[in-house]
């Protein structure tokens, strides 16, 4: 019934396998989620519980860590409005290490350019793992991938940027916006 709590286990399953699955395999888990959920109103209404419950579930204190991470993926999936300042306060400096790669990841599924912005301003307090999962997620499309290419070259990222891997091979990325500012960052 949509009144019952998120189980643990299904927080695993839906945050840990299925979105982190669909990310890991270079899609768009609201995307996919959306062709799923697409004329089937019992199942769009537990999803709408699934995304209540992960909210607080991710808050809670007596639940593990680990559960709490994969809380906070699906969090993301929630309206910007809602997913938004929660993903905020588990970005900030000293948050369990856990809990922080929770939101930057579930940051790295949001397609709004603020939540590169908030990615971006996060990067230098962030442990190295979870820098790796914020630039991949900061260079997951277009829009996000030209701001992140603006940070570096106005040094609001480190400029040991400039020769990471995924960086440089953006010179041959297809759009030629792209392949231009990161030319012009990574000379």
């Amino acid at each position: 019934a949509a009144e019952k709590q998120l189980e643990h286990w299904q927080s695993v399953v839906i945050g840990g396998g299925l979105i982190n699955g669909l990310t890991l395999a270079g899609s768009w888990p609201d995307e996919v989620l959306s062709t799923i959920l697409n004329g089937d109103e019992p199942l769009k209404t537990a999803w709408n519980h699934t995304l209540t419950a992960s909210s607080v579930m991710a808050d809670d204190e007596s639940v593990p860590k680990g559960t709490r991470y994969d809380a906070l993926r699906i969090v993301a999936l929630r309206d910007w409005s809602d997913a938004e300042p929660q993903l905020e306060k588990y970005l900030q400096k000293g948050v369990h290490d856990e809990l922080q790669m929770g939101a930057v990841s579930g940051l790295a599924d949001v397609r709004e350019a603020h939540a590169a912005e908030m990615l971006i301003a996060a990067y230098e307090y962030l442990s190295a793992h979870n820098r790796k999962l914020a630039l991949e997620g900061m260079l997951r499309d277009e829009a996000k991938t030209l701001l992140t290419l603006r940070a570096i070259e106005k040094s609001q990222l480190p400029a040991e940027l400039k020769k990471n891997e995924m960086v440089l091979k953006l010179r041959e990325h297809a759009n030629a916006e792209i392949r231009k500012q990161a030319e012009l960052v990574t000379q």
